[in-house]
């Protein structure tokens, strides 16, 4: 986590922080695979036992297969 109290504030509004990760394509298939066959789930609830992000999750599922 990032420690805000020993930042300078300027630095808080010129740097911008951005993890990309990248997720093997079986990774990837298991997760939407998961997500549909869970319908009462929701995207968030799917996304966080493995620590996805919703939106990642979300996106893999609208991509056409």
């Amino acid at each position: 986590m990032l420690n805000t109290e020993t930042l300078d504030p300027e630095d808080l509004r010129t740097d911008t922080f951005v993890v990309v990760k990248n997720y093997p394509p079986e990774f990837k298939a298991d997760a939407v695979a998961l997500y549909k066959s869970r319908p009462e789930a929701t995207i968030r609830s799917v996304a966080a036992d493995p620590g996805i992000n919703p939106e990642t999750l979300r996106n893999w599922v609208r991509r056409p297969e």
